[in-house]
């Protein structure tokens, strides 16, 4: 297992998901250094014997300018929300011609069964370019499958189904594990996911 498993973009999912991370780190970042900027600039403009004019600060300041702010950053907000929300929420319905693959979790493996019977353990082989959909259930404890490149993850849970589809773009091998502590061994609950072209 090397980096790119994990920064590689295998889905058509997994451009919005690094496309929406890296706007939240530039934004961070923006306002980390504006803030520290500006502490930077009034500890030095307001230190203890400056010659700044101090008193009461304009009603303009006061009132409009906080009012700004405090609601343009109430509509950046909405905006980031109604973003990231929309993304997830168009991942919930599978096309009606996904290929569905049933995984049943156990400790500590992946049970695989594709739709023509054949069976594999902590693999899954998909096709390229075509949607699969995930039905998923545990035997035991809560379970959780999480495919760092493809940028999905969904629980996994007993006596009920759960589910996951994705589409993947990229051919290849990419490592598959478990994101939920579920016992002593579930740092070995891992597998991989290959991407074959249609043809194979």
């Amino acid at each position: 297992m090397n980096l790119s498993d994990f920064t590689a973009e295998a889905s058509s999912h997994a451009a919005a998901v690094d496309r929406l991370f890296y706007v939240l780190v530039g934004l961070s970042i923006f306002i980390s250094l504006a803030v520290f900027a500006l502490v930077l600039l009034f500890s030095l403009r307001y230190r203890r014997g400056s010659r700044a004019k101090r008193g009461p600060m304009p009603k303009f300041i006061q009132r409009e300018v906080e009012i700004g702010w405090t609601c343009a950053t109430f509509v950046l907000f909405l905006f980031i929300f109604w973003w990231a929300a929309a993304s997830q929420l168009s991942a919930l319905t599978p096309p009606k011609n996904a290929l569905e693959i049933s995984v049943v979790a156990k400790q500590w493996m992946w049970k695989v069964e594709q739709p023509n019977g054949v069976r594999e353990i902590n693999e899954i082989h998909v096709p390229a370019d075509k949607p699969v959909r995930l039905s998923m259930i545990s035997q035991d404890v809560i379970h959780s499958l999480f495919l760092p490149a493809l940028r999905i993850k969904q629980d996994v849970l007993p006596q009920r189904y759960t589910y996951l589809w994705f589409t993947a773009r990229k051919t290849g091998t990419f490592h598959l594990t478990c994101a939920e502590f579920c016992g002593t061994e579930h740092s070995r609950m891992a597998g991989r996911i290959v991407v074959l072209p249609p043809a194979d």
